[in-house]
């Protein structure tokens, strides 16, 4: 019998007027958020990741992004036009001029992948990740890379936490959610937390260097 898959993404709305809070089932997106249009006309110099970020924000779309990096890692900057481009005629264009990268949609997000094969790590399996009445992304992704499958996972991996910078507005009032997943692998806790904050992008670095086997996990 094959094991449950699967992530719960609850939004929570809190209720000023009366101090309550309501619990709502948020629906993953359907395909039709691959046709949204990419705004924007002006000719953007970008590296393959900015880009792609770019076109998330443009659009709304949650997801996340790969990059693994070598001594020799060479950053491709591109030039790209929206002109109000349907997402998926964009995602194209990205890979097509750096084909080093693929992208992947599935259950409301995009993801932006090393053509090569995604890090191991991302593979993982967590049995489980339960996530209660949280306010950010990065509050829920503290606590899944806190999980001891990951921990175990960078040992086995001879992986160490990098540096995460924190870079962003913080809002006043922001929408807290929940998220409950059950016999998933990291890659699809980090999309759920990014469905359930609604518009989160989050980043994972991997860095083997001159002896650094290092990774950093944000959003």
């Amino acid at each position: 019998m094959k094991k449950l898959r699967v992530c719960v993404v609850i939004g929570l709305l809190a209720l000023a007027a009366t101090g309550q809070t309501s619990r709502v089932e948020k629906p993953p997106l359907t395909d039709d958020f691959l046709d949204r249009q990419v705004e924007g006309d002006e000719l953007e110099y970008e590296t393959t990741s900015d880009a792609f970020q770019s076109m998330l924000l443009r659009t709304r779309v949650p997801g996340g992004m790969v990059r693994t990096i070598d001594c020799f890692d060479d950053t491709l900057k591109q030039s790209w036009r929206p002109l109000n481009s349907p997402l998926h005629q964009a995602l194209n264009a990205i890979v097509r001029v750096d084909p080093r990268y693929r992208w992947e949609h599935k259950g409301g997000t995009i993801n932006l992948l090393p053509a090569k094969g995604e890090p191991a790590l991302l593979e993982i399996r967590i049995g489980e990740f339960h996530v209660e009445n949280v306010s950010s992304a990065m509050e829920a992704l503290d606590q899944l890379l806190a999980r001891p499958e990951v921990e175990r996972a960078m040992t086995d991996l001879h992986l160490q936490a990098g540096v995460r910078l924190i870079i962003g507005p913080v809002s006043p009032a922001p929408r807290r959610f929940s998220v409950h997943c059950k016999e998933v692998t990291l890659r699809s806790a980090l999309n759920a937390i990014a469905c359930g904050q609604g518009q989160a992008i989050w980043r994972y670095v991997e860095i083997h260097c001159a002896g650094r086997n290092e990774v950093v996990v944000s959003f």
